[in-house]
């Protein structure tokens, strides 16, 4: 659990079990509270003191529902959504791999390679095997040969750096992503 969502439940627990009786004036500030919950700056007080003040007129459900918006108004802050569940890990420090949670980035612009000369004279075919990193904002960075095709090496790593995807999200972060091409070149 992330330390902001730590610091709204210790201070909503400590409000809901500090604070006991139910006065007229009470009621008054829980319109003013009602209100305050709804703006900006002072939304998250509000909603804290108003679910210690619905916790003690027994109305648990509009408690809990008050202590969710103070989580979610945090969780804002840090321009995250809160979906009511454990926060989500931060994001990885470098690329992650598809699979699991990862899913295949979706390409948006395709270049195909091109085909050199001096291999189209010889009528030579070959694949090469790239492994590359797609960065956070879907461009290519890092481009590496797995497998070689002398004449083809070039022009293939050429082609995937000019790539673009759909940048991947990953619990609602951007994430740079490790794949895998084979590009093939026939005459």
């Amino acid at each position: 659990m992330k330390r902001p969502v730590l610091l709204v439940l210790a201070c909503g627990c400590a409000l809901l079990f500090n604070l006991s009786g139910i006065s007229a004036e009470q009621s008054s500030r829980e319109a003013d509270l009602l209100r305050q919950s709804q703006q900006g700056a002072t939304a998250f007080g509000a909603s804290l003191e108003l679910a210690a003040i619905y916790r003690n007129q027994g109305r648990t459900d509009d408690a809990v529902r008050m202590l969710h918006r103070a989580i979610t108004i945090v969780s804002a802050e840090g321009n995250r959504p809160f979906d009511g569940a454990v926060s989500p890990p931060l994001p990885p420090t470098g690329p992650v791999r598809v699979g699991g949670d990862v899913r295949e980035p979706e390409q948006i612009t395709d270049v195909p390679p091109a085909y050199p000369e001096s291999a189209r004279a010889k009528r030579l075919s070959g694949t090469v095997v790239v492994e590359f990193v797609i960065d956070t904002t879907g461009k290519v960075g890092t481009v590496r040969v797995l497998k070689s095709s002398p004449p083809f090496d070039e022009p293939a790593m050429r082609a995937v750096r000019q790539w673009r995807f759909k940048p991947t999200v990953l619990y609602g972060w951007p994430v740079s992503v490790m794949k895998t091409a084979a590009i093939e070149f026939r005459p």
